[in-house]
């Protein structure tokens, strides 16, 4: 049990607290576990070129080796996102990384994407059970299109890429597949993040209101990039 609380503390202490990535734009993130351990992470940075760049993931293991299956993810990203890849080829580069290090299935969704805090344009690629969705204060609509394999599934996995834009008064947010298994469905994720919009309050806060009801048997993990009026 001790060891246990360790790993814990460690992964919850390597999560980025929320903050301003640049002039107008704001990011955060949350981990909702039942248990003492979390198998998802979320990330954010700011880029040499300028650009912002978000990722969530979550193993498909939901066992103590799915957090090391997910630290392993996690490096990998790390190590990828600083060259000018898209957001494909980083996917990719992370496939290949749990591929060849484990002769176990090692198997994680990931969504990563990267956006020009000046003119809100960005791209966007998402492998296995993470969704994510834009909204405003006049609505929302999904981004991702759920259902490719995860990443390390195969040897040359299938993933979802798009382009977007991020207006101003819009947030980004990335959640994983736990949200569905509880039941917290995409409608209202959507029309909770529509109200954080239309009061300008904080998305995450408000999110965790509205889930408060569901109970939490499988792990939560969200990431919320908006950009301010």
């Amino acid at each position: 049990a001790a060891v246990v609380s360790e790993i814990a503390a460690w992964q919850f202490s390597g999560l980025p607290a929320g903050n301003h990535l640049a002039p107008g734009w704001f990011i955060d993130g949350m981990i909702e576990s039942p248990m003492d351990f979390a198998v998802g992470w979320h990330h954010w940075d700011v880029m040499p070129d300028g650009s912002l760049m978000l990722a969530i993931a979550e193993a498909k293991e939901m066992h103590g080796n799915g957090a090391m299956i997910a630290a392993t993810a996690r490096a990998a990203l790390t190590a990828h996102c600083g060259y000018r890849l898209s957001p494909k080829q980083v996917l990719m580069r992370v496939s290949d990384t749990l591929w060849q290090t484990n002769a176990a299935e090692q198997c994680v969704s990931l969504m990563y994407a990267r956006i020009d805090p000046e003119t809100g344009e960005g791209e966007l690629a998402s492998a296995g059970t993470v969704s994510g969705l834009i909204a405003g204060p006049y609505g929302y609509r999904p981004v991702i299109q759920p259902g490719s394999p995860p990443l390390a599934s195969e040897l040359d996995p299938e993933c979802f890429e798009t382009t977007f834009h991020l207006a101003a008064g819009e947030t980004l947010l990335g959640f994983g597949g736990g949200l569905e298994q509880e039941g917290i469905s995409q409608q209202l994720i959507g029309c909770t993040l529509r109200k954080a919009c239309q009061s300008e309050q904080n998305v995450l806060s408000l999110l965790r209101r509205e889930m408060a009801s569901f109970p939490n048997r499988h792990e939560r993990g969200i990431v919320a990039l908006s950009r301010r009026k």
